[in-house]
């Protein structure tokens, strides 16, 4: 690969920071303009904000933060709104690997607005728990919904449990309730599922 030329390159320097003008980057990327600080310090990264001209991320704008990156806004709102972040294309990608990432506000809304096929989904994952504490929780599917858990499943409450449906079917996961196929009010769908749990637990 051809070495990046900066046939105009500007820089002015003093004692605390610097303003360069088409600096060539270690990865041959060109940035059109670099304001930086000059700090003498034991950090590893480099403190600076870049517009990156040239490379594979040409158009783009770097910031680079060894402390703390932050933002403060919000003093006078402009149609009630404080801050806007809008991605026309493309994923937005926030990570913490070895910290902790907290949404704190009046109201937090997760929107998510697909086509409900390949797009349109949320998706919660975790390692270890997930909990949930509200006044009043109402969860509600336009189509199926289904709690399962393969340990143990409870329902646990001092007041009223309520089971209300067209048709209400109890089985037990380890086969204790698996009569002949489709009998009573279970389907035959349901009724392999329920031996598909038995095999299971018992291998």
């Amino acid at each position: 690969m051809a070495e990046t030329q900066a046939h105009n390159r500007n820089q002015v320097n003093t004692s605390e920071g610097t303003l360069s003008f088409g600096y060539v980057m270690e990865n041959n990327a060109k940035m059109a303009a670099i304001l930086g600080s000059i700090i003498q310090t034991n950090f590893v990264r480099d403190h600076y904000i870049g517009l990156q001209q040239t490379g594979k991320l040409r158009g783009s704008i770097y910031n680079s933060a060894p402390a703390v990156f932050q933002i403060d806004c919000g003093e006078k709102p402009v149609n009630g709104q404080a801050g806007v972040w809008v991605a026309h294309n493309g994923d937005i990608d926030i990570r913490a690997p070895r910290g902790k990432i907290t949404l704190q506000a009046n109201n937090i809304e997760i929107l998510s607005s697909g086509d409900g096929t390949k797009t349109g989904h949320i998706l919660l994952s975790a390692g270890g728990k997930i909990q949930g504490l509200a006044d009043d929780i109402k969860w509600e599917a336009r189509d199926n919904a289904t709690i399962s858990g393969d340990g143990t499943l409870s329902q646990i409450t001092t007041g009223q449990v309520q089971t209300v449906g067209g048709s209400v079917v109890s089985r037990e996961s380890d086969g204790l309730g698996v009569g002949v196929p489709g009998g009573g009010s279970e389907t035959f769908l349901e009724w392999t599922d329920g031996m598909k749990r038995l095999i299971k637990s018992i291998i």
